[in-house]
């Protein structure tokens, strides 16, 4: 997603393998939830084990950069599949201000002014 995510509610970012967001733009959500990759272990003591294994490695000298680089020894990349970022360029929205009418003359105009595009009798 390119621009601005405007949710009223929450914003739910479902369980997935491969999948994800990425959005580049704003996010306006009253809560975010992002759910986990289905393809992980989710049993508590997988990950407390491998904790205690990278934390004994780290001791000995033999530990990886960090924590999720150790993962990916497992075939669990630490590439996220979900990104939220800001665009390249600060964007502009244009909101409306709701204290005046979404329609205005043009300075010096006696009102608005319509052309007809197209006529339909019978609609």
């Amino acid at each position: 997603v390119d621009g601005l995510l405007m949710s009223w509610g929450d914003t739910h970012v479902l369980e997935g393998v491969d999948g994800g967001l990425t959005l580049t733009g704003a996010l306006a959500t009253s809560r975010l939830r992002i759910e986990r990759r289905s393809n992980w272990p989710t049993a508590t003591s997988w990950w407390n084990g491998k904790l205690a294994q990278w934390s004994y490695d780290a001791a000995q000298g033999y530990a990886f950069e960090s924590f999720p680089y150790f993962l990916a020894a497992y075939s669990l990349p630490p590439a996220p599949k979900t990104k939220i970022q800001p665009p390249p360029l600060a964007p502009t929205y244009h909101w409306n201000d709701w204290q005046t009418p979404l329609f205005q003359p043009a300075p010096g105009d006696a009102g608005l002014q319509w052309q007809i595009i197209r006529w339909h009798t019978g609609v």
